[in-house]
């Protein structure tokens, strides 16, 4: 979905045509209502909305900008990555695992309850 809206935001840069632009920002436009995506993603989004016009000239700085616009989305939009080492799965010794300073002071025997002889 990113990425289509990114190639639509290039094109709209580079085409600099009615039909090119209303694509990108008819794609865009239901994206500022979803809920998950952070805020700096949101304001790219609202970036190439509003940029996404054929202009009287269609200069480099233009099509620069809207090339930005689209590179911007795929670094700002994407999905988080889920965390290395997290599972549901219990370990495979059956013993439970504690995390944080817990964690590290039973490990050093001084904290939490132990219960060793």
């Amino acid at each position: 979905m990113f990425r289509k809206l990114q190639l639509l935001t290039i094109n709209c840069g580079r085409e600099n045509t009615e039909q090119a632009c209303q694509s990108a920002r008819v794609m865009a436009d239901p994206l500022m209502d979803h809920p998950r995506l952070p805020a700096a993603c949101k304001d790219t989004i609202w970036a190439i909305r509003e940029r996404s016009v054929p202009a009287a000239k269609n200069s480099f700085e233009r099509r620069e900008q809207l090339n930005r616009f689209g590179s911007d989305l795929m670094a700002l939009c994407k999905p988080a990555a889920k965390p290395v080492g997290t599972s549901a799965q219990p370990s495979q010794d059956g013993e439970k695992k504690s995390g944080g300073l817990g964690g590290f002071l039973k490990g050093l025997g001084i904290g939490g309850n132990t219960n060793k002889p």
